[in-house]
Parts: structure tokens; sequence; C-alpha cells
């Protein structure tokens, strides 16, 4: 007999009817990604901005800067008055920057028109700042960030973002920062720079104005100190071993094996590192996560490459000839706002017994028969890691 109406249960109906009226309003709407202030204080590269840990809603496109604030108040409870927003927009060196403030005459605006002026594709990317006591001129002031180069631990650390007069000299700024980090006014001084994309960087002079210089929203400004024994030449191998470092950074997705689509965390590693170091990696990012409750042994964690069209592929993290990440990252080549890292998806499985162990004897599977030990052990298949050399028994199996 045909399948009529009556015949599809209540709950099927009700959702066949969500489904046509989201695929009805799905041209209708658009993304947006908010971040929020606290995702720029760790982040070391190149847009200072963790994209994977940004807020990503939907919206829809008639919305104007008024209901975006709405929204923010409802996610953050900063209230609408107290919001300053900056929309980020894309740049020709593939970089994203926060471009422009959205003031209160922007309150009207759709959201659909605010992307289209920033010439950046899907989503819209707002950066939503704490505003009370800040005010900003779009014509006068100018939103940079600060990055302070260690030369002792080669590190690059994001030292925070502020609103300063176009018209100020970046002497001044750098006499600022030299009283705060207490450097000596005679030995330490601080030379600064302009951080255009991860490959390339820009010595500036101190008697510019920002606006000389041609610093914009979302400029970075790199401060070194001078060393009077440096050539050019060692500081330019410095800095290019620094970007070096950045370059070799990939994100690692990590996944469940039995959930290969969906994150459980991500983590910043460099692609030579190898798939033993790897696991050791993972088992901190479980706890540190929350995905478990207590430290795991990083030899119980099996390793899967991830595999768009069929089951994950096993990796023997902890053979003599074990690979690295790099021979497995996927390399990423768009030029967009959007765009992420290079990356490595690696599906886990937490293994009953050490991995290491395993190299030193077998798995033996095996099924309790006896009705008694059935309600104790249950119907299915169990397994034991038995050493190597031994002839193991059912009997030893039942008392392992």
């Amino acid at each position: 007999a045909p399948l009529r109406a009556e015949d599809i249960p209540e709950y099927l109906q009700r959702r066949f009817r969500m489904e046509e009226e989201l695929e009805e309003r799905r041209p209708l709407m658009m993304r947006a990604k908010l971040v929020f202030e606290g995702l720029l204080d760790s982040h070391r590269d190149v847009d200072f901005v963790r994209w994977d840990r940004a807020t990503t809603i939907e919206v829809q496109k008639t919305d104007t800067v008024a209901d975006l604030r709405r929204i923010v108040r409802e996610l953050s409870g900063l209230a609408e008055e107290h919001q300053m927003l900056w929309q980020f927009s894309a740049r020709r060196n593939g970089t994203t920057r926060v471009d422009r403030v959205l003031d209160r005459s922007n309150d009207e605006d759709t959201l659909e028109v605010v992307k289209g002026e920033a010439a950046v594709g899907d989503p819209l990317s707002i950066f939503v700042q704490d505003g009370r006591g800040k005010r900003v001129d779009p014509e006068v002031d100018v939103y940079v960030a600060f990055k302070y180069l260690d030369e002792e631990s080669k590190e690059l650390k994001y030292l925070g973002a502020m609103v300063l007069p176009k018209d100020i000299l970046i002497g001044d700024i750098v006499s600022t920062l030299e009283r705060r980090l207490d450097l000596d006014e005679e030995t330490e001084r601080l030379e600064v720079y302009e951080e255009l994309t991860k490959f390339l960087i820009n010595p500036l002079e101190v008697d510019q104005t920002l606006s000389q210089a041609k610093v914009g929203n979302g400029d970075i400004l790199v401060f070194q100190k001078a060393n009077t024994d440096q050539s050019p030449e060692d500081l330019k191998e410095l800095i290019h071993a620094h970007y070096e470092h950045l370059r070799n950074i990939v994100d690692v997705h990590v996944r469940r094996l039995e959930d290969p689509e969906s994150d459980l965390f991500v983590l910043e590693v460099s692609r030579k590192c190898k798939l033993v170091e790897m696991a050791a990696r993972i088992a901190e990012g479980m706890l540190e996560h929350r995905v478990v409750s207590e430290p795991v042994d990083c030899n119980r964690i099996q390793l899967y490459k991830h595999n768009h069209r069929g089951r994950p592929q096993e990796l023997d993290a902890r053979s003599e000839r074990a690979m690295t990440l790099d021979s497995m990252v996927v390399e990423v080549h768009a030029k967009r706002e959007t765009a992420k890292r290079p990356h490595v998806i690696l599906c886990v499985e937490l293994m009953g017994y050490s991995l290491a162990d395993l190299k030193e004897g077998k798995i033996l599977n095996f099924n309790v028969r006896c009705p008694v030990a059935r309600k104790v052990h249950g119907d299915r298949d169990h397994q034991v890691l038995v050493p190597s050399g031994i002839n193991a028994t059912a009997g030893d199996a039942l008392l392992a």
C-alpha cells in the first residue's frame, strides 16, 4: 500500500517541517563571527586572532548593526551602550585585520551592506570590545597592536592593542614602552618594525608619525631590543628564524575515532613533531579540555589518520621509523580571512592497554560463555594483553 501522510510518525513530520522552513530561510541568512577581547591575549600569529575559537552565529541579512548589538548583549552580558564593535577586513597579502569601528551612525545599516563594504567573504567578522571610557574618532585615531620579540626566548609576545592618535610620533611610543619595560636609557633601546605578513616585516623610523608611516587600523608594531654588536644580517636572520618557526606551526584537530567529523580540541604543534610526541601532547590536551577526568598514559592512545572517504587509517606511532606530522599536513593556499592554517586531523582511540607493551606481547580475544560469569563480565568480547613467550590458555585469560 502507498505511504500516506498519517502513516508518518508525528515527530518525523515536525522534523520535516522544520527542515523545509530552514531551507526556505537559508537564502535570507548569513554567518557572522564574533571575536571577544580574551581571544587576542595569547595568540602570537600574524592576525593575532584565534579564528577557531571565535563565536559563530547565524543572522538575517536584513538584521542591522543595532540588532547585532542586542545579540552581543545576550551572549556576553555587555550592554549595547558599552560595546565598541570593530569590523575585520581581508587584505591582499592574505591577512585579516581590524579595519573600522562601527559606531552609532552605523546602527541602521544592514549586516549584508556592512559585510559588502569590507570586501570580506563569508562570514562577517566582528571584534567586540568593552568600550567603557573609550572614544574613537575615525578621522584622527588608529587602532594598533603591539608585540615584543624576546631575543633570549626567541618568542614573540603579544603586549596588547590600543587606540592612538594618528599624529603621535613613533619615537614617543618607543620611549613609553622602554619606560614600562624598565630599560636602561643609556644602554638598552628599542627598535620598531611593522609586521606585514608572516614573511615580511618593515623597519619604521622613530621620527615619523603613525600617519606618515602609513600605519592603519589593525596594523601590528613589533619591538625588539637594539643590539649594537648585531649586524643587520644577524637581525634579519633572527627574525627569519622566528617566522620560520611560525611557518612550521600547524593546527592539529583531535577527534574521536567513533566521531571523526567533530573536533574534541585543536592543538598548535610543529609540523616536525613525531607521532609519539603527538600522543603525549594529546594526553595533556585530553585532561586540559576535560575529555577525561584524570591523567591518561599516552601509551594507551592509538592514533589514526583521518580519511574523508572511509575508515581512518591506523598509525604506528611507536615504530623506529615513526613519521612526523609533516607528511600528513593539509596545506592551505586560499588568500582569505577565513582560511585556516595548514592542519592535520588525527582520530584517537583510548585503549585498555599500553601500546608500548604490545610490542613485547600479543592481544588475546575471548568471550565468556559461562552463564554465571556472563552476569559479571557481560555478553561481549574481551581482550587481554599476554606477554610474548607465554602460551596463554583460556584459564589464563579468565585469571587475567
